[in-house]
């Protein structure tokens, strides 16, 4: 088992519980708090993190953390392992002297601890391998130098080990002397002037720590609560964007308007086209089921020639007026949706751009989630504007129609219209409503997911130096399987909402032909026997209105998803309009 540490510590956007699981998957709280206090880790995580402790998030790659606290939480994570072998790849070159102190304390302390290990360290600060039992200088590939600290010294006194051991204790002796000695480990730089008393350098030292962590306790508690503020305005704002009609939010982006009239005019015409043509249908039907004494006669083939003839001319008209209304529409709501995207995409950028620094603490702002939000979510939000627009309008339209049609054809006919049509509108909002609140509830879960890949593919080497490649296939699994979980029950129930859509629709059409049935036989004269409503304008009345019923539910069949396009609008809104404490481009 070998344990490694690079240079730059690498945390996962998740606990610190989480980090350390990374190492050793069925390691208790126990054993990863003796961890942490091997590497020095623990105290600071008490003090600085409180309740939280262990499951305090870190933020993406571990920017809630400083250089040294990232360093030691990667060095207990190795510690966790339990490795044979211990390998530290430069692990304190990017640190300060106080951080390396402490980091270099933890590496000592574990060693005696367990006894049985052996430890790598590859560095070039003398002051991280001066304690070890073999020291080993390598120039150019080649092993030029070995042995322990001091024999090193003084078997090669003008050796690179020597003129390196020189040099650094030169600059060390010169930052304990000088004035300053830079800030290091909370991130806040502190001036300690030596006084006229001469002091050790252990005091100085121990001063400079005590003031740093006095400072930064007030430091950090600010930074708390401007977090607190920060989370809650968050929160107010997707409340706000919640109850607001999202399709306000993208009109004014839908430039030029020629587009948007012309679609307009091009989804009214396609929705009137399909009530219309049902009307010639239900003309054409009467026609052909004339009784037969009548169509063999020569008035009567005149008659039916002359009808087929006209209505099969007007639908070979309506044909083409659905063709071009359906073009024109079609292409005008498609350069809609890309001036739409290009605005509002370039907007989300700049956004992002000039947010402070402290708001992409946040773990719901990381870059993979916003690289996500800037490529997919600004490619969506049209299913929410002038895209859902279009199967709305048709779909208005052609009930509508339907409805006019029926009314001058049999007027009684139209009365059962009127009634049955807002069952079916009803059916159908509802079902849209369904699709919209359920698809919108697993965009949370799907936001867990795509932070587990960015980091995983990011962090690709950390994770198979820690040898846990199926812990991180497991956890994606523990967070996908959910979301398959409620996509079943989801689509289920969108389905059952869009079955039950259409049983209304066909049971307006049964409605409508027994209710017909008793229109033509209520209106018959009881001394001639004649009817005083003919039975074609009664098809007339009800294919109209079945045709204008399938137009409009096929339009929203085929509509845009328009829970995945609301849910896409309030995420980037809500990056959109969160005030910036600074913004970062004017400085």
């Amino acid at each position: 088992c070998i344990g490694y540490v690079g240079q730059e510590p690498i945390l996962f956007n998740t606990t610190i519980k989480e980090n350390m699981l990374f190492s050793k998957p069925d390691a208790t709280d126990d054993e990863i708090e003796q961890a942490l206090k091997s590497a020095n880790a623990w105290d600071f995580i008490i003090e600085r993190l409180g309740k939280e402790g262990i499951n305090a998030q870190v933020g993406e790659y571990g920017n809630h953390l400083s250089g040294g606290q990232k360093q030691r939480i990667a060095i207990a994570r190795a510690f966790l392992k339990k490795p044979k072998i211990l390998l530290f790849d430069e692990a304190t070159s990017a640190l300060d002297k106080v951080n390396e102190r402490a980091v270099q304390e933890a590496i000592d302390n574990y060693r005696r601890s367990t006894g049985q290990i052996t430890i790598i360290v590859i560095a070039h600060r003398m002051s991280t391998i001066k304690d070890s039992d073999r020291i080993v200088v390598l120039q150019n590939g080649h092993l030029v130098e070995q042995g322990r600290h001091f024999e090193l010294l003084t078997k090669y006194p003008r050796g690179i080990y020597s003129g390196f051991w020189k040099k650094q204790k030169r600059a060390d002796e010169l930052t304990v002397k000088g004035k300053v000695i830079p800030g290091a480990d909370e991130t806040f730089v502190q001036r300690v002037f030596t006084k006229k008393k001469r002091q050790g350098r252990q005091t100085v030292e121990q001063q400079f720590v005590h003031m740093v962590s006095m400072d930064d306790f007030e430091k950090f508690n600010k930074v708390d609560q401007v977090d607190q503020e920060d989370e809650t305005l968050e929160m107010k704002l997707k409340e706000r964007l919640e109850k607001e009609w999202t399709f306000t939010k993208l009109l004014p982006f839908n430039r030029p308007s020629i587009f948007l009239i012309v679609a307009f005019f091009g989804s009214i015409f396609s929705g009137a086209a399909m009530p219309v043509f049902g009307a010639l249908y239900g003309k054409l039907l009467s026609v052909l089921s004339m009784p037969h004494t009548f169509i063999t006669t020569a008035e009567g083939i005149e008659y039916l020639k002359e009808e087929v003839r006209l209505n099969s001319l007007n639908c070979v008209l309506i044909s083409v007026v659905a063709f071009l209304a359906r073009f024109f529409s079609k292409y005008s709501y498609d350069q809609l949706s890309i001036n739409v995207t290009e605005q509002v995409r370039s907007l989300l950028y700049k956004s992002i751009v000039e947010k402070h620094i402290g708001w992409f603490d946040n773990r719901d702002h990381s870059s993979g989630f916003l690289s996500q939000t800037l490529s997919e979510s600004a490619a969506i939000i049209n299913g929410t504007s002038t895209e859902s627009l279009s199967p709305m309008i048709e779909a208005t339209c052609s009930l509508a129609i339907g409805i006019l049609i029926s009314l001058y054809f049999s007027w009684q006919e139209a009365v059962v219209c009127l009634i049955c049509t807002p069952l079916l509108i009803i059916a159908q909002s509802s079902a849209i409503s369904l699709q919209k609140g359920m698809i919108g509830k697993a965009a949370d879960l799907y936001k867990e997911a795509d932070l587990l890949c960015s980091d995983t593919i990011t962090n690709f080497k950390t994770v198979q130096s820690l040898g846990n490649e199926d812990m991180v296939f497991r956890k994606y699994r523990d967070i996908v399987t959910p979301i398959l979980h409620m996509a079943v029950k989801t689509n289920l129930l969108i389905a059952l909402a869009y079955g039950c859509s259409q049983v209304v629709q066909y049971f307006i059409l049964a409605v409508m032909f027994y209710a017909g049935g008793k229109i033509i036989l209520n209106h018959q004269n009881e001394e001639t026997g004649e009817l005083e409503v003919e039975p074609n304008n009664i098809f007339i009345s009800i294919f109209a209105m079945f045709f204008a019923a399938s137009q409009a539910s096929v339009s929203q069949a085929f509509g845009p998803d328009i829970g995945k396009a609301a849910a896409a609008v309030k995420r980037i809104f809500t990056i959109m309009e969160h005030p910036s404490k600074i913004n970062a481009v004017e400085i």
